[in-house]
Formats: C-alpha cells, structure tokens, sequence
C-alpha cells in the first residue's frame, strides 16, 4: 500500500494585502441588492376592519 505524497497546503492569504483575494470592500465585486423594503406597518393593520367584532 503505497502512500501518496500531500502536496503543501498553500499559505492562507495575508489579511492586510490590498490585492488578496476576497477583499469585502473588493469594487469588483458586486454586493447582494437590498431586498424589496418593507413596510413598517403590520399589513393586516391596512385592511379595513369590521365593524361587528
């Protein structure tokens, strides 16, 4: 049973590089859109209610 050679795992990119990978202030990549905003009213509380509850 022959036992195959790991290859070294590369060093993780340093934190402080500007050019690493993965950047989150990255202008390349595109963050999510806001979703749709809400509206801070509860909906049911636009219906109109009975008068007779």
């Amino acid at each position: 049973m022959s036992t195959t050679p790991v290859p070294p795992v590369p060093p993780l990119p340093d934190p402080t590089d500007p050019d690493r990978p993965g950047r989150d202030d990255d202008p390349d990549i595109t963050p999510y859109p806001d979703p749709e905003p809400q509206p801070d009213e509860d909906p049911d509380e636009q219906l109109p209610r009975p008068e007779n509850v």
